[in-house]
């Protein structure tokens, strides 16, 4: 074997080997994570459980979820129909597995709008002070000034209820809040010995916030939008409940909870199951922010 033979497999054995201790890492750091957080995992189960029912909601759910057979309405839980049928015929366990797509459109499409926004508009005021920074606050103050719900509705009512509407509406809602949690850690941040390094050596106002602030800011920022997507996901079951939520005939959460209401005294099966969807998956998501946040905020660490 030559000389450049043998350094090649070398190099591969040293390649090979660094990818198993990634790898054994990884799944080290993920057991640790499930025997310190369970309840934190346990959300994430059922994140991951979420996003697979929504992304194969037509191949799980038994029915259409417009499928109408009047001679079937209002039936009870039986194998044909496991959670039931509702006042129109249709299958409420289908219409529960495409309501998922709903949460899962509107609540990731609004918290990664509202990310994008609130990080650029957060690092940008908490980097370039003074002035600058006292007017974009301003503007926070008055967007943190309007009453979520209704503000929601009176965007809705203007334009309409279609999901992109929403998703924006969202998404803009959602960003003042965490606007202001980025632009504090962007202070912070700003005052370390490696930032003044870069200022000082003629590091660019772009090369600061790209190369040294915003890596440093990522974990609060995923903090923040693990956390808020439990809000949003219940403001958009409310906004469905009240009739301002996607337009049917796609089912949503809300919306089945709302057409519950007439019925439910007699079959409480209409409004138990997207009511229970709508708490677990509220629950998990909460449950996983938390969890993400004691793990990644290096104050909350030794708290638990």
């Amino acid at each position: 074997m030559t000389g450049s033979e043998q350094a090649a497999t070398i190099d591969t054995s040293v390649l090979s080997s660094g990818r198993q201790r990634i790898q054994r890492s990884r799944w080290s750091s993920l057991r640790r994570f499930v025997r310190q957080k369970p309840l934190g995992a346990v959300g994430g189960a059922i994140i991951i459980l979420l996003l697979f029912v929504a992304l194969l909601a037509s191949v799980l759910a038994p029915y259409g979820y417009d499928t109408i057979k009047v001679s079937d309405r209002l039936l009870g839980m039986s194998l044909s129909h496991p959670f039931g049928t509702d006042e129109q015929g249709r299958d409420i366990l289908s219409r529960v597995i495409y309501g998922s797509r709903v949460t899962v459109y509107i609540g990731f499409g609004a918290i990664i709008l509202s990310t994008v926004i609130a990080t650029l508009v957060g690092m940008v005021s908490g980097y370039f002070t003074g002035l600058f920074d006292l007017l974009i606050q301003r503007v926070v103050d008055v967007w943190l000034s309007f009453p979520g719900l209704i503000f929601v509705i009176f965007i809705v009512s203007i334009f309409s209820n279609h999901t992109p509407i929403l998703i924006i509406t969202l998404g803009l809602l959602y960003a003042a809040g965490a606007s202001r949690i980025i632009r504090s850690s962007t202070i912070a941040i700003k005052e370390s010995q490696y930032v003044e390094s870069a200022r000082a050596i003629g590091a660019s106002h772009l090369r600061i916030l790209t190369r040294h602030i915003f890596p440093n800011v990522v974990p609060i920022v995923i903090i923040t939008a693990s956390i808020q997507i439990g809000s949003v996901i219940l403001l958009t079951a409310s906004l469905s409940f009240l009739g301002f939520g996607p337009p049917p005939p796609f089912p949503s959460w809300g919306r089945m909870l709302q057409e519950a209401r007439p019925q439910m005294v007699y079959h409480p099966n209409l409004a138990i199951f997207p009511g229970l969807a709508i708490a677990i998956v509220v629950y998990a998501f909460n449950m996983f922010g938390d969890a993400i946040r004691d793990v990644m905020d290096p104050r909350m660490r030794g708290a638990r």
